[in-house]
């Protein structure tokens, strides 16, 4: 003890120790410093080597492979390729085994040795990202026509997706065909499921006819949706309900005695009811085609009856008040004819009214033929076995004959010529 208070009370050994433990302390440091560049270096290298790992070159590998069996050009690429994939798989194998054992030797201070085991870590890193770089865009290249299918398909399912929801939106409007609608969205989740299946074991030709199939499928749902609701609400209300003022209005008029068989209404109803029945038994079906041209065809039909109607009612009453009207005024043109042919044979030979007999005659001879027709329209009136529109024709071909007769200028001038005489005869 005493030789050890003797070294220490010696100046220059306490400074030696001083001198050894800063030197320790340095040499500590410097040890700390390069060991944490080093595992600094070392997490870089391991991040871009769990990068390299996460590239799922076997999967694409198996997926090239079983294309190359479907697609006879792309063989030899996947044969050729093989080597370079195993080349590369040795290299991830000796850079994870490198990592770890670069990490034991910064663990243990082994840092001289770790650095030269970076130095190698740092070219089979970059190799590594070369090499799977590489072949992931030539498998990227074979796997190129999968990917366009599989975007493709994805877009069809979100597009069946909003149809979907159109439909589930609007399912009181498609009630009378949402049968089908189940039907095809069933039949379309199968072809999904194929297609899915097909592309997964790589046979692109059953998943391109698949995704037709899926195309045509969503087409026909779409067209359904389009045109289905408005093409149900006019089968099932707007022209159901126009045949039934057709059918009130007709029955109104045939039991007010207007004549309307010549229209043929109730053949012309059951034809259009049994199209209408037809059409919305299509329409169940999805099926719109042709069915919009004959709903536009039943309405324009049903117009037609109606307007065709209307015109047989109205004729029908003008017919009436015309015969009515020319009844009276044949009586009115009787007795002027017949006053004229009295005063001229009774005033003729006293006042020498020359020249009025063959006016007067000409007068009756009108009277006459009107008298001769008369009977013949009113007959058929009568027998109300004829359109009121035809038959209101030859009643104001009579009206305006009746009219004349009573009207006409030699008529008024006869009478003045009669009135004139009468009165020189009063004098």
């Amino acid at each position: 003890m005493n030789v050890i208070l003797k070294y220490l009370s010696d100046i220059r050994v306490v400074i030696g120790l001083a001198v050894l433990i800063v030197l320790i302390m340095i040499i500590l440091i410097v040890q700390k410093i390069k060991s944490g560049k080093a595992r600094r270096q070392l997490e870089d290298l391991e991040d871009r080597y769990n990068a390299i790992k996460k590239v799922p070159l076997s999967f694409k590998l198996n997926k090239a492979v079983a294309i190359s069996r479907i697609v006879p050009d792309a063989m030899t690429k996947v044969t050729n390729m093989k080597d370079d994939f195993d080349k590369a798989e040795a290299n991830l194998k000796q850079i994870g085994q490198a990592l770890a054992d670069t990490e034991d030797e910064i663990i243990a201070g082994k840092l001289k040795k770790a650095k030269l085991d970076l130095e190698d870590l740092e070219v089979s890193v970059s190799l590594g990202e070369e090499q799977v770089e590489q072949l992931d865009s030539f498998l990227d290249s074979i796997l190129e026509k999968e990917e366009a299918q599989r975007q493709q398909a994805n877009e069809y399912k979100n597009r069946f997706r909003e149809l979907k929801e159109q439909a589930n939106a609007n399912r009181g409007q498609l009630s009378g065909a949402w049968d089908t609608i189940e039907q095809v969205i069933s039949e379309t989740e199968r072809m999904f499921s194929n297609c899915e299946d097909w592309m997964y074991a790589s046979d692109f030709e059953k998943a391109n006819a698949e995704l037709a199939n899926i195309e045509q499928s969503l087409e026909r749902f779409e067209g359904i949706l389009n045109a289905v609701p408005s093409l149900l609400e006019d089968a099932r209300g707007v022209i159901p309900k126009m045949a039934e003022v057709v059918h009130h209005d007709y029955t109104e008029a045939y039991n007010r005695g207007v004549y309307l068989k010549h229209l043929q209404v109730e053949q012309n109803l059951s034809v259009i009811t049994n199209g209408l029945r037809s059409d919305l038994e299509q329409l169940k079906t999805g099926d719109s085609e042709g069915v919009r041209e004959n709903l536009d065809d039943y309405k324009e039909r049903l117009t037609q009856l109606e307007d065709q109607i209307q015109r047989e009612c109205e004729a029908y009453d003008q017919m009436n008040a015309l015969a009515n009207e020319n009844a009276a005024l044949y009586k009115e043109a009787e007795k002027n004819v017949s006053y004229l042919a009295n005063q001229y044979a009774r005033l003729s030979g006293r006042f020498g009214l020359d020249g009025m007999d063959r006016k007067i005659g000409d007068l009756q001879q009108q009277l006459a033929s009107i008298a001769s027709r008369m009977p013949k329209v009113y007959t058929l009136v009568q027998e109300n076995q004829n359109p009121a529109t035809g038959l209101v024709a030859s009643m104001k071909e009579l009206n305006q004959d009746l009219t004349s007769l009573n009207n006409t200028a030699a008529l008024r001038s006869t009478a003045r010529q009669a009135g004139k005489s009468v009165r020189r005869s009063s004098f």
